[in-house]
């Protein structure tokens, strides 16, 4: 499900006093089935640490539907060349369009981006969850993963038209084995892909064990991939066994070596990432081009955090500062879809000088409140500055142990100190969720 909030501009009539508030299921191909049979088709395969009810359920669906998977499309969204996709990585996105009164619709489910992702049997075709757009060119790339019979990674490059720019087995990367790659970072010149030894293996599953598991012995590097290159072009740099599931930025440096921040965690056991929380803290890489090594990397910061968030105009450039939520309490396993409280909690919003690791400013949510979801930056109009902007963010209130219906708030802070300058309430209550995104007025229907 969609929520979207729409702030219009002072000169479209009510102004900034007045906001529209919106929410929708995405027509996904599963839903829109699910929907003509009005009844459950697909049976869910999260079911950690078993792997015999998840080769149950697979087969279950492709039964019932055709399709081993569901696409929920309910990770993360994405704004590029005029289209808004809902995304999840191993699934197709959906195109969906928001109108200027926060109408939110469905306008084609499971795309394959008129052919710019290609066909793969398990899902049907997909793509990452995540993409980064260079500020400059603005032209988007993505690192999807493939795991099964062919293990590779494919790098998508899209120009600022929405146009695949790298087409065919040209952005296909082998790779030593089936891993899971959430994100991507990007410079100028290069892609950075993510084989860090959070392994995917289906046989797993035949033995009753879940197939993604955190595989420490597994070689652990980062390729640089230049951004119209091929596979035989990637530059490999091993670095120390971790686990990344977001990046902050990459840039390269006046000597040619590329940095790249991310929030690394390091469980303890194969299976600990998946059953348990792990903890993930701001981490640097220095990788060399020339010598293919790792010059350097350290930890920056120890305090728990994630969802990290920058002003995107710095994409790929130097930048100073970083947003993220920390955990205000954890647990595990995750059992079923509900208010956090047996796993983490999101209370505060922080402020991180990405060079130093120096925590800056911090926000905390009121006691009876926890964010939904990561904060969003937007830029002041006329701002000068990198921190000159706005962090969007959605709290939800919970009393007596459960969310309550019209609990929930749209903040708005000022990046610069994180002092907190309007909280909206909305019509509705907003669950706990993952990914948002900004969508400035021009690009809304």
């Amino acid at each position: 499900m969609i929520h979207g909030v729409v702030i219009p501009p002072s000169d479209q009539g009510k102004g900034s006093d007045y906001v529209f508030y919106g929410r929708k299921w995405v027509r996904t191909r599963a839903f829109k089935i699910e929907e003509e049979k009005q009844e459950v088709l697909f049976e869910g395969i999260m079911c950690a640490p078993r792997g015999w009810p998840i080769v149950k359920g697979l087969m279950s669906n492709f039964i019932r539907t055709g399709y081993p998977l569901k696409d929920t499309a309910n990770t993360a969204l994405s704004f590029h060349a005029g289209r808004i996709l809902s995304r999840m990585e191993q699934g197709l996105p959906s195109v969906i369009s928001v109108s200027r009164d926060a109408t939110i619709e469905t306008v084609e489910g499971a795309s394959n981006l008129d052919g710019g992702v290609p066909f793969e049997p398990l899902t049907g075709g997909a793509l990452a969850a995540h993409s980064k757009i260079d500020p400059v060119t603005g032209e988007m790339m993505s690192v999807t993963y493939v795991s099964g019979v062919s293990t590779h990674a494919r790098h998508d490059v899209w120009d600022s038209q929405g146009e695949k720019v790298v087409k065919g087995e040209g952005s296909q990367i082998p790779l030593p084995s089936g891993v899971m790659i959430h994100d991507l970072a990007i410079t100028p010149k290069y892609s950075l892909i993510l084989d860090l030894p959070l392994t995917i293996d289906p046989f797993r599953s035949i033995l009753d064990r879940f197939p993604v598991q955190y595989d420490a012995n597994r070689v652990s590097r980062i390729g640089l991939m230049p951004r119209h290159g091929g596979a035989d072009d990637v530059i490999w740099c091993d670095v120390k066994p971790c686990v990344v599931l977001h990046t902050a930025n990459s840039y390269e440096r006046e000597d040619g070596k590329v940095v790249l921040y991310a929030f690394r965690s390091v469980p303890e056991t194969a299976e600990s990432y998946i059953i348990d929380y792990t903890v993930a803290c701001l981490y640097e890489w220095v990788l060399d081009p020339e010598t293919g090594k790792c010059v350097s990397e350290r930890y920056l910061s120890t305090l728990p955090l994630e969802f990290p968030m920058i002003n995107q105009a710095y994409t790929g450039k130097v930048n100073q500062f970083l947003y993220a939520i920390a955990p205000y309490a954890c647990g595990g396993p995750v059992k079923d879809y509900s208010t956090p409280r047996e796993t983490l909690i999101f209370k505060s919003l922080a402020k991180l000088d990405m060079h130093s690791g120096e925590v800056l400013n911090t926000l905390w949510m009121p006691e009876d409140q926890y964010l939904v979801s990561e904060p969003t930056f937007v830029n002041k109009v006329g701002g000068k500055s990198e921190d000159d902007g706005y962090l969007l963010c959605i709290s939800s209130t919970v009393k007596d142990g459960k969310r309550k219906e019209d609990g929930s708030f749209l903040n708005i802070v000022d990046a610069k100190d994180l002092s907190l300058k309007q909280s909206v309430p909305l019509p509705s209550s907003v669950p706990y969720g993952l990914h948002s995104e900004f969508v400035p007025w021009a690009g809304l229907k």
